[in-house]
Formats: structure tokens, C-alpha cells, sequence
């Protein structure tokens, strides 16, 4: 795949599936979180945290 038609494809999933879920799902239950992982660029995870029950 041409890397300009690469690009429009992470465009439009960031758009219609990714940014949506961030939206709706993730940042309205955030401050519920028991576990937070922070990945890195590359997907691995560099830290966790565990909030005390």
C-alpha cells in the first residue's frame, strides 16, 4: 500500500472508531480506573499503576 493511502487509512480509523471510543468510553470512566498502564510508541507497557481499593 502506497504510504499516502496508509496515512488516509490511520486518518480515518483515528476518526471513526478510535477517537469515538476515546470519547465515549475511555476519558468518561478514567477516573474509575483501578489499573492504568502507560504504553510507549512502540506498544510496550513502561509503567503501571495501581490505585489502592
Amino acid at each position: 500500500m502506497p504510504e499516502e493511502e496508509a496515512m488516509d487509512y490511520g486518518r480515518q480509523v483515528w476518526r471513526t472508531i478510535n477517537k469515538p471510543n476515546l470519547l465515549e468510553n475511555v476519558l468518561p470512566t478514567r477516573g474509575r480506573a483501578t489499573l492504568i498502564l502507560q504504553k510507549g510508541a512502540d506498544h510496550k507497557v513502561r509503567r503501571a499503576l495501581l490505585r489502592k481499593l
